[in-house]
């Protein structure tokens, strides 16, 4: 039984194009080989029609026909436009329901149907194309010629009415094809943006009107990866089109019905063939019905197919299929097996030469060439019968990898190739047997191939095909570690704890895994320098200088190297017990490290992959060992350590604060005298060290400041007594007294004595000869004794520190705390300056009283105050003092005396540095008492200054507000007065007060002069409240009421022509208003108060009463403007128009039975504008009529000017249906 006998077979080797669509036959086959599956027949169908439909009051979208290729995308867009376009078309139809939807649309478009294949604007494209079709449709009108500059939707309108004159029964249809292929070849920005902007308006024209936009994409164009950067564009084309998607259902249906049709007969045949099968096959047993009906293709190969992401538009899968059923149609059934084409047989269609054009298959190609050839070599002897189902799992696998990026590694697991490869072997009795079979040809694959192009995932069991080059490095990572030696291993292993500790200090040597490090000293708050080793603790004594303390990391391969020491220094980190897991790991990253440094550059990125991927692993492992396998070695011991010290930080902070713990007792007795930082809110570290030691010295140097940190550091030296500085009790200051002592009066204490260099490599590291101090801790000595007056430290640039100048060491460098030359006892004191200075701040000489503290706090209290005061003289003096244009005190004088008063305050500042016994005597030689008494004089300025400063502040205000009242003045009695008030500032003295407090009088006397005036002037120009009661009257009258309904700002048309009256009557009502009307006391704070009076000059209010008659008058005109207009004849044969209601008050009103009122203004003003709807209003404009009258004209030539215009304006129109109305 062949394959023919058992399918009605119908071939489909060719796609539907727009461009045969001229052809009459080919039109007609078109829609009469079109199959409707129950999808299409009750919902795409339906969709489609019901956005096509224009008649509909819904909303309606453009179309968007999603389908890849092959699939019938083109079909269906041609089915339907076709129908549209041609109602004869749809007998043609087979599926009645089908047939009566679209029978909704039939005959009502005129279609405009092409394909893009142009990489031209779309806007030019769609334009051209619309063009030939209006062209033979015998439209005249080019929407490419367009050219006025305004949106696309505009042209597209004007493009629409044009249309509807020539066809009004019709609508317009617009069909494009391979919209995506052309946006893909269009993706720059640019380009997209302009093209999206094209589809949007189109879009937006296809609802309420008789325009639709349909095209065809292979995938919706806004989830398509190349254009999302114009993600918001996408979301804006988006909302003005439906998707109407063909699925992989859809597409299996074409198949049955139209491909692989079978009759009833035909598929019992078919049904008995394959049950003999579905015990192995756990899918087709499950879905039997659909392998019948799809026979002899498999259902995953729809799947498999549409997942390659590559080669799209090469691709057409009912052709696809067509094809391959021709090649076996007159085979025989085979008896032993299903006999599907499944799709790994696709692999050799992707071989074809266009296909070849994509890298990524070219790229498996090459690769699949060389897995096959492994497979014909390798499978010899039993395996040779497995060779067919090895190469169908090889090309299976080859298919899936395309079905994403290479990278990703798809593949298949055994259990879905048993499936999807529908293979059978007698031999296999179940379903495992078979699953067995497919796992084990598919590791022969592996091992023929040497796992280098051909390989499983472990993680998910899938095999795939290998893209890296062919080469499997992992294999060749683990044939590496069978080469290298356990020192080899553990010298990776120590790189790993230095990085994944990690190790946060530099490497000591290149040559040695040794690491400068700190660990703390917990009872004396303070680290200690120490190192830490990865190995052998042979290698210490190539280590200098020696530190405190030494800790070793022990290898975990080389037994031979795992001794451990017994010195009181040193510590051993033992990890030999780590899992053998950890082990491996270790290992294989030792491999890969080793690989990377010994490969060319194309194969390192290889082994580092791996290398990240044997980290990854490792960092759980080791986090696991690192808490259940560390041990502390010290002194030969084991030690006990505690969950809790095992989880105090990083791995490296664990192994440090274990360290502190065990060396603890040691650094104690090894440094007896070192001092205890015991009140430190936290330990000393090399990076707060710096600024907990500059706090101490600012605590030298301003002992009233002091901080948390600067006063713990300086009571670990000793040197704070009840918190105040002190050396009597500091072991570290006595015995620097000691030796100065020793050397005799007028001596000198040289750096030598007090400090030597620690190590002779290191320049910067010096430490004290008595307690091996530091030199920064040692400096802070030094430095508390220089604040008592003890010593002078001296260096060899000439600068020398002492009591006075104490506030140098805040900022000292590094160097400066053992770069000194020598420290001695301070000099002796200039007795005749320090009286002078006491007179000059305080007042008083109080040298006799020298010992008392209380002395230097008074001395800088007044001195503080003193140069306050320079400094706000100096900042209210600027450039000198001026009021108005007249100078208090000039620029040149105010110069000389800020020069001066900035001495005085420089002065000032000084002396805190000087503010005891011991510093006063350091006092700077060029301050002689000569000096002092020049610079003392300057403090007369500060009285003069602050005379100046008062009088402007005085007259300024009264003067900056008599000149802003002179602009509101209308009295010019009032204006001479203030001008020559004003005239006299020039002669005003500093220091005549009687003068400066009579010209102050008469400025106020003027102000209050001008405030009185002005409130006269004020209430002429409001309305009291007796009149406003009067006008709100007027307001709520009738008449008002009235001309507002019919004259109001919103009736502009022209009908009344006393508007412009009633418009000019609220303008000078308007004028008539109220106000809180000002005091003199309000008018004191500034001379304007809403009002400006010379504005009114010349001018008086209207009088209500006779606004009152105007309103009377205007009312009369109103009512007899209405009576006029409705009395119309014209007019009044359009009262068919009215309701009964407006009808009867017309009626009413034309007849005089009822009076013009409030109640009926508002409804007789829209009777009079529904009146004239028909009737043509010709506005003329007063400029209109001074161009139409703009020379000197007999009036028989100005009548005939004037007719010959309005019948310019007329012409066409008929006279009674005209209103002539004059703006």
């Amino acid at each position: 039984m062949k394959y023919r006998d058992i399918i009605q077979f119908e071939s489909l080797n060719e796609v539907v194009k727009f461009n045969r669509l001229s052809d009459e036959n080919y039109r007609k086959n078109t829609v009469s080989s079109y199959v409707f599956s129950d999808t299409y027949e009750k919902t795409i169908i339906p969709a489609i029609c019901k956005n096509l439909d224009y008649t509909a009051g819904y909303e309606t979208f453009g179309l968007q026909i999603v389908g890849t290729y092959g699939t019938g995308k083109s079909h269906l867009m041609s089915l339907f436009s076709l129908i549209a376009e041609n109602a004869d078309y749809l007998p043609l139809i087979k599926n009645e329901k089908a047939a009566k939807v679209l029978g909704v649309i039939a005959g009502k478009y005129k279609i405009v149907r092409f394909e893009l294949g142009s990489a031209d604007e779309l806007w030019n494209l769609v334009c051209h194309q619309i063009d030939l079709k209006f062209k033979d449709w015998g439209i005249d009108y080019s929407i490419a010629v367009d050219n006025k500059q305004d949106m696309y939707k505009d042209k597209l309108n004007r493009m629409m009415a044009k249309f509807e004159e020539v066809f009004p029964d019709r609508g317009l249809m617009i069909v494009i094809d391979e919209m995506l292929s052309y946006l893909k070849g269009r993706s720059g920005s640019a380009n997209l943006n302009r093209d999206l902007a094209v589809i949007q308006a189109l879009g937006e024209l296809c609802d309420h009107s008789k325009f639709r936009m349909v095209f065809g994409v292979q995938e919706l164009i806004y989830s398509s990866p190349e254009f999302q950067f114009a993600a918001k564009m996408l979301n804006q084309v988006s909302q003005r089109y439906r998707q109407i998607e063909i699925t992989k259902q859809d597409v299996q249906y074409v198949t049955e019905q139209r491909i692989l049709k079978k009759t009833p007969e035909q598929k019992d045949i078919i049904r008995k063939h394959l049950t003999k099968f579905t015990e192995f096959f756990t899918d087709m047993h499950v879905n039997l019905d659909e392998y019948v009906n799809l026979f002899p293709v498999n259902p995953s190969f729809f799947d498999n197919f549409q997942q390659i992401k590559i080669g799209k538009s090469q691709r057409e899968i009912l052709k696809t299929l067509s094809s391959k059923f021709e090649n076996i149609a007159d085979d025989e059934v085979p008896e032993t097996e299903p006999g599907l084409i499944c799709y790994d047989s696709y692999w050799d269609d992707l071989q074809s030469s266009q296909m070849q054009t994509y890298p990524d298959i070219r790229r498996i190609t090459e690769i699949m060439e060389t897995v096959h050839q492994k497979i014909n070599d390798n499978f010899t002897g039993a395996r040779a019968k497995k060779i067919p189902l090895a190469h169908r799992i090889a090309n299976a696998c080859a298919v899936k990898i395309l079905q994403d990026s290479l990278e990703k590694a798809s593949g298949a697991n055994a259990i879905s190739l048993v499936d999807d490869l529908c293979y059978f072997d007698e031999l296999c009795f179940n379903r495992d047997l078979l699953v067995d079979t497919v796992n084990t040809t598919a590791n022969q694959i592996i091992q023929a191939t040497d796992g280098q192009y051909f390989t499983m995932n472990a993680a998910n069991q899938e095999y795939h095909i290998r893209v890296e080059g062919g080469v499997n490095y992992e294999q060749k990572i683990k044939a590496f570690v069978s080469t290298m030696s356990d020192d080899n291993k553990d010298s990776h292993f120590f790189n790993f704890l230095v990085e994944y500790l990690p190790i946060s200090t530099d490497q000591y040597r290149r040559e040695f895994k040794i690491f400068p490090h700190r660990i703390d000293w917990v009872s004396h708050k303070i680290q200690l320098d120490g190192y830490i080793f990865m190995g052998n603790p042979s290698e210490r004594c190539t280590t200098h200088p020696e530190q405190n303390f030494y800790i070793y990391f022990m290898p975990i391969f080389n037994k031979a190297n795992m001794k451990h020491g017994d010195e009181a220094d040193s510590v051993y980190i033992n990890l030999e017990s780590v899992s053998d897991e950890m082990k491996e790991l270790i290992e294989l990253y030792a491999a890969s490290e080793s690989l990377i440094a010994s490969s060319d550059s194309s194969q390192k990125r290889f082994y580092e992959n791996y290398k990240n991927k044997y980290v990854d692993a490792l960092k759980s492992v080791f986090q696991r060992d690192f808490l259940q396998c560390t041990e502390v070695i010290y002194m030969g011991e084991k030690q006990t350590i505690t969950p809790e010290m095992m989880c105090s930080g990083s791995k490296e902070q664990v192994i440090l604060n274990i360290a502190s713990t065990v060396l603890e007792d040691y650094f104690c007795n090894k440094m007896p005298y070192y001092p205890k930082f015991t009140l430190l809110t936290s330990v000393m570290t090399s990076t707060n060290r710096d600024a907990m030691l500059k706090s101490a010295r600012n605590k030298i140097a301003n002992p009233a400041m002091g901080s948390r940190d600067g006063d713990s550091i300086l009571a670990g030296l000793g040197l704070l007594q009840d918190n105040q500085l002190s050396t009597s009790t500091s072991i570290y200051a006595l015995s620097l007294k000691e030796k100065l002592e020793n050397k005799g009066e007028g001596q000198v204490l040289n750096r030598d004595e007090i400090l030597h260099r620690f190590y002779k490599e290191w320049e910067n590291d010096w430490r004290s000869n008595d307690y091996n101090l530091e030199s920064d801790l040692e400096f802070l000595v030094l430095s508390a004794m220089v604040s008592m007056g003890e010593i002078e430290l001296n260096y060899p640039s000439g600068i020398n520190i002492n009591a006075a100048n104490i506030k140098q060491i805040i900022d000292m460098s590094k160097e400066g705390a053992f770069s000194f030359s020598h420290i001695r006892h301070p000099k002796g004191m200039n007795l005749a300056a320090v009286k002078e200075l006491f007179i000059g701040i305080t007042g008083k000489d109080m040298t006799s009283q020298l010992q008392n503290p209380e002395v230097y706090q008074q001395l800088v209290a007044q001195a503080k105050a003193l140069a306050a005061k320079a400094v706000t003289s100096c900042n209210t003096l600027k450039n000198g003092l001026n009021l108005e244009n007249i100078q208090i005190i000039g620029e040149m004088e105010a110069g000389s005396m800020k020069a001066q008063l900035t001495a005085l305050a420089g002065l000032c500042d000084k002396i805190s540095n000087y503010a005891s016994a011991a510093k006063i005597r350091n006092i700077p030689a060029e301050w002689s008492a000569e000096v002092l008494k020049k610079i003392f004089t300057s403090k007369t300025f500060i009285d003069t200054i602050s005379k100046g400063d008062k009088l402007v502040k005085e007259f300024l205000p009264r003067i900056d507000y008599l000149n802003q009242a002179l602009q509101y003045m209308t009295d010019d009695t009032m204006k001479t007065a203030v001008t020559k008030a004003l005239e006299k500032i020039d002669g005003i003295e500093i220091d005549n007060d009687s003068k400066i407090e009579a010209f102050k009088k008469e400025l106020d006397m003027l102000k209050e002069q001008y405030a009185t005036w002005y409130i006269g002037v004020y209430k002429n120009f409001h309305i009291n409240g007796l009149q406003d009661t009067e006008k709100r009257k007027t307001m709520n009258s009738n008449a008002k009421k009235v001309c507002d309904a019919v004259c109001g700002s919103d009736h502009n048309n022209g009908y009344i022509f006393v508007a412009h009256k009633y418009g000019e009557w609220t303008r000078k009502m308007a004028q008539l208003t109220t106000g809180t009307e000002p005091t003199v006391q309000s008018m004191f704070s500034s001379p304007y108060a809403g009002f400006n009076p010379t504005q009114y000059v010349g001018k008086k209010l209207p009088e209500l009463k006779d606004l009152n008659e105007e309103l009377d008058s205007i009312f009369s005109d109103v009512d007899d403007a209405l009576q006029l207009i409705l009395s119309d004849k014209q007019l009044q044969a359009n009262k068919d128009i009215l309701d009964d209601s407006q009808k009867g008050l017309l009626d009413r009103y034309t007849a005089k039975a009822e009076d013009l009122s409030p109640n009926n203004a508002e409804r007789l003003y829209d009777i009079v504008c529904k009146l004239h709807q028909g009737i043509q209003h010709i506005n003329i404009s007063q400029d209109d009529l001074r161009s139409l009258f703009n020379r000197p004209m007999t009036p028989d030539k100005a009548i005939k000017t004037f007719r010959s215009y309005i019948n310019s304006l007329t012409a066409g129109s008929k006279g009674d249906n005209i209103r002539i109305i004059l703006n």
